[in-house]
């Protein structure tokens, strides 16, 4: 009632960290579980967090520092980005998305 507590707030800042640390919204929902934040306030919470496929762009960049990934590599950044939290098409698209920014003349 005095606002000490709020937990769409703490819900909010919960997403806002994650995808600070390049995580993907699969990512995002399991900190939100694991730090016990009720379930109605998820959506509301990611629907503020940046675009996942932007983020799953920045982590190539990062990841490839304007280089060109081979086959092999670009099979593990998708599965990184699995593991970070994004879906497959995010993946997929982020792939297609660096390749074709960086490496089409």
């Amino acid at each position: 009632a005095i606002g000490a507590l709020d937990d769409a707030g703490y819900a909010a800042a919960l997403v806002r960290h994650c995808a600070d640390l390049g995580y993907g919204p699969a990512r995002c929902r399991d900190e939100l579980r694991r730090h016990g934040v009720d379930r109605e306030l998820w959506d509301e919470a990611l629907n503020q967090a940046p675009d996942p496929g932007e983020l799953a762009e920045q982590y190539l960049r990062d990841r490839f520092r304007g280089g060109e990934p081979d086959e092999r590599e670009r099979r593990r950044a998708a599965a990184a980005l699995a593991r970070r939290g994004f879906a497959w098409e995010d993946a997929r698209r982020a792939l297609g998305a660096y390749s074709q920014d960086h490496f089409d003349d």
